[in-house]
């Protein structure tokens, strides 16, 4: 059963609320909800349980998975499970997520299987920002946990964009859009992992190990050394660093350069090609 299925089954819906609904002087005002809530900047992300609607803005669920179906219907499910681990702060970039829609400026140049090939102006995609690269998808996947996110500080919507801490994975190219003259691929699915997953990804990039990882793995164009760097250390590796009491390059007794960090890597080899991130 994949993330998807096993949240639409078990998972707890979210409606992403802008805070122009909760805004009495804007016309898109929802009495409803603005009835229950008092106005926020940015919004609130809302639990649609059988008891009401219920403000989970700022939570961490341990998975979650935001999609859209072949008529347009936007989809967000999280798990009932919190992550209490916390985020890395120092590692990685932030993943930001949102909804496209069609009136933004797009337009089908390839139909996904199964999808309305003549959609109308509010049907959306799934954005995934990763640095300064923009993806397209169906379904985005947290595998590893995400932060119902606002940025109220934000001049335009959208201010609700659930956001994780580490790299990307590609998944299948299905479609493709057209964006003010440029076209796009559209994925089937993009998970976003925290660093470690991320590392895992990027690692096997670095050796050379992985041309499918290099080509819709983890987005290297931003990359830096640092990065490099930190994301490998969630899984172990000592890697000397300038100005932190070691060589950049350490020395034997003889003078002679050694590389422990090549070594390790050569003997972790096998325990990343069987991670389970990569099945």
């Amino acid at each position: 059963m994949s993330l998807f299925e096993e949240l639409q089954a078990k998972g707890r819906s979210v409606f992403p609320a802008p805070q122009r609904f909760f805004d009495p002087a804007d016309k898109a005002y929802n009495p409803k909800l603005g009835g229950q809530f008092e106005y926020t900047p940015g919004g609130r992300y809302l639990e649609m349980g059988p008891e009401g609607p219920q403000d989970i803005t700022g939570q961490r669920p341990k998975q979650a998975v935001i999609g859209v179906t072949g008529e347009g219907k936007p989809v967000m499910k999280v798990s009932q499970e919190l992550d209490t681990t916390g985020e890395i702060k120092k590692t990685g970039r932030k993943v930001k997520t949102n909804l496209f829609k069609k009136k933004a400026g797009w337009n089908w140049t390839e139909v996904p299987p199964g999808f309305n090939p003549q959609p109308d102006k509010n049907f959306p995609l799934v954005s995934v920002e990763d640095g300064k690269q923009h993806y397209y998808t169906v379904q985005a996947e947290f595998p590893e946990g995400v932060d119902l996110a606002r940025y109220e500080k934000s001049k335009t919507e959208p201010r609700l964009r659930p956001t994780k801490k580490g790299g990307i994975q590609l998944g299948e190219k299905v479609g493709e859009i057209e964006v003010r003259g440029k076209k796009h691929p559209v994925y089937n699915a993009i998970k976003i992992f925290g660093p470690a997953g991320a590392a895992v990804g990027l690692g096997l990039s670095a050796l050379g190990m992985s041309d499918d990882v290099m080509a819709g793995g983890i987005n290297l164009d931003d990359t830096t050394p640092g990065d490099v760097l930190d994301f490998l250390a969630p899984l172990g590796f000592e890697i000397p660093r300038a100005g932190e009491g070691a060589d950049v390059v350490p020395m034997d007794e003889q003078g002679e350069p050694v590389y422990p960090f090549l070594d390790e890597m050569d003997m972790r080899n096998n325990m990343l090609m069987r991670n389970p991130l990569l099945d």
